[in-house]
């Protein structure tokens, strides 16, 4: 019997080998820090959800900053996020308005499919500091430069307004973030996570582009 599995059993928790154990308290990670923030977030809930015990956190990943850490390299990596840059880089044959509101359709999609993606960022955009820094630097910034000459051939083609590519991306993906991640949003659009989406989908786009 290796220690994990052990340890596992002692507590009457059923076993897991370290691999399944990781993407286990990665997932619930997810979950918790996206719902609850950082501070909010206990490691007891977080191996709770995951159905380890706690003791594994400290051996997998040394500490809450270390979870957390590693949590942002697995959403940086998630394949709806990969799906959203390959909308933004792939030469179709599509007109750069298709692509503009294929781009709107996959960061609603990330946000469904991968709700740390708004969540943290609601979450650690009141309180800037190491953590926002690396949401921008492993999340957002790459999701932005990615995108940038999608959005400078909208603007030449005037299909988004003149205004500077920096702030049109920020501002957009504020507003999915918002109406995506926000309990209070989602009541006044819609509880159905679907009917949500197809919403958000269609009023950005008609926001956002001319």
């Amino acid at each position: 019997m290796d220690e994990d599995s052990g340890a596992k059993r002692r507590t009457g928790r059923r076993p897991k080998t370290a691999e399944s154990g990781r993407t286990a308290l990665l997932r619930a990670a997810m979950h918790q820090f996206s719902r609850k923030g950082y501070d909010g977030t206990s490691l007891r809930a977080v191996a709770d959800e995951a159905g380890v015990d706690m003791a594994l956190i400290n051996r997998l990943f040394g500490s809450k900053a270390g979870l957390w850490s590693a949590m942002i390299d697995l959403a940086a990596t998630h394949e709806s996020r990969a799906a959203a840059l390959r909308a933004i880089k792939d030469d179709t044959g599509m007109g750069v308005r298709q692509r503009l509101e294929l781009f709107i359709d996959v960061i609603v999609d990330v946000a469904i499919d991968l709700p740390v993606f708004p969540g943290l960022l609601l979450q650690e955009a009141s309180t800037p500091g190491e953590r926002m820094d690396m949401l921008i630097d492993r999340l957002i910034g790459p999701f932005g430069q990615d995108a940038m000459p999608l959005i400078e051939d909208g603007i030449r083609q005037k299909v988004i307004a003149d205004v500077a590519p920096s702030v049109f991306f920020s501002l957009l993906m504020s507003s999915v973030t918002l109406a995506m991640a926000a309990p209070h949003h989602r009541r006044m659009i819609s509880t159905d996570p679907v009917e949500l989406a197809e919403i958000v989908k269609a009023a950005a786009k008609a926001i956002f582009l001319r």
